[in-house]
């Protein structure tokens, strides 16, 4: 009917540019660009800037940092909503580098997640590897973390090493591949990244990676 043809027409105008944006937008921010965001962004690939650039920023965006990182992080490991004032906090600690791995860290050596643990070391490292790993605490685990604790390591250096393990840096990348390319990583790949994450990429580097490939772009522009 009449409105196949008016949805036709629509698809029809949209540039390559455009439809990237478009792209970029549900796959990072889960929703459509608003309509002053698609002019921003297209305009500014029409006028030669590179999509790496657009899929940098938004990546890297306050939308991004508060919707998919910190907000999901505060239900997954504290069990409760973020307050406003924690968003507005840990955005501005992101924008000045703070990595995906090193919030969770700093969430999970919060004296709120050590007491929801129960308050022992031991029942602590079983909360981080549940709610962090997905997975129950390995007794070589247990002993080696309640070790290091018992030794005087603090909450906060144990959970960096756990946040920043292999272990968990491959499931984020995994997650990343899943979501962007639709599929696991392969065992390249993941390397690649992995060296990326031990030289100080973030994982919003690699979601930018993603999103500004060509083969990404390719894509999502026809």
């Amino acid at each position: 009917g009449a409105t196949d043809g008016l949805t036709e027409q629509a698809s029809i105008e949209l540039t390559a540019h455009q439809k990237y944006v478009i792209a970029v937008y549900q796959d990072v921010l889960a929703r459509a660009p608003d309509p002053g965001g698609l002019a921003y962004w297209s305009q500014l690939l029409d006028h030669g800037a590179a999509v790496s650039s657009v899929a940098q920023a938004i990546a890297h965006s306050d939308e991004y940092y508060a919707n998919f990182v910190i907000k999901p992080d505060y239900v997954k490991l504290l069990g409760r909503e973020a307050d406003d004032s924690g968003v507005t906090y840990w955005t501005g600690r992101m924008h000045d580098g703070l990595t995906d791995q090193q919030l969770e860290a700093m969430l999970v050596s919060s004296d709120e997640f050590y007491a929801n643990a129960g308050g022992t070391n031991l029942a602590w490292i079983d909360a981080i590897y549940k709610l962090l790993l997905g997975r129950a605490a390995d007794s070589s685990g247990e002993s080696y973390w309640t070790g290091q604790l018992a030794a005087g390591q603090s909450r906060q250096q144990a959970a960096e090493g756990i946040a920043n393990s292999a272990e968990n840096d491959a499931q984020l990348i995994n997650e990343d591949y899943f979501h962007y390319l639709g599929r696991d990583a392969d065992p390249d790949g993941l390397a690649y990244w992995l060296a990326q994450f031990a030289a100080g990429k973030t994982n919003e580097d690699v979601i930018a990676g993603f999103t500004g490939s060509d083969e990404y772009y390719k894509q999502h522009s026809k």
